[in-house]
């Protein structure tokens, strides 16, 4: 019983410190294609940095036949990005796709669900 009540008050204490910093909450989905074919890709997810060192890599997702679509919770108005890995033709392995900005991210997780950010038909062909 001792070790649950100390469990709670430390959750409560870091919950209060932690208050300081807002949580954001970006849903986004994108369809991943080569030549208009989904294709299972790797793709990163990224909190933007002012440089390549910068990134905060958050997760890194494998797409089933193109359909990517998540929710991604960040500290205080990041700006987030996915990078796609996939081979397609002679375009290049590698697609950052567009920055998702501070007004396309939610305090409530809720509101961020009903609310994704559409970036579209993204052909890893069409470089």
């Amino acid at each position: 019983m001792w070790h649950q009540t100390m469990f709670l008050v430390l959750t409560l204490i870091f919950g209060t410190a932690s208050g300081t910093n807002h949580l954001m909450f970006s849903r986004m989905q994108a369809s991943i294609v080569c030549n208009e074919i989904g294709v299972d890709a790797k793709v990163e997810i990224l909190a933007a940095g002012n440089n390549e060192a910068d990134h905060d890599h958050l997760a890194v997702v494998w797409v089933k036949r193109g359909a990517f679509d998540g929710v991604i919770m960040r500290k205080d108005h990041p700006i987030f990005f996915l990078r796609v890995h996939y081979q397609c033709g002679n375009c290049p392995a590698r697609r950052d796709l567009p920055f998702v900005y501070d007004n396309d991210q939610h305090w409530e997780w809720i509101s961020a669900v009903n609310n994704p950010v559409n970036l579209g038909w993204i052909d890893m062909g069409k470089c």
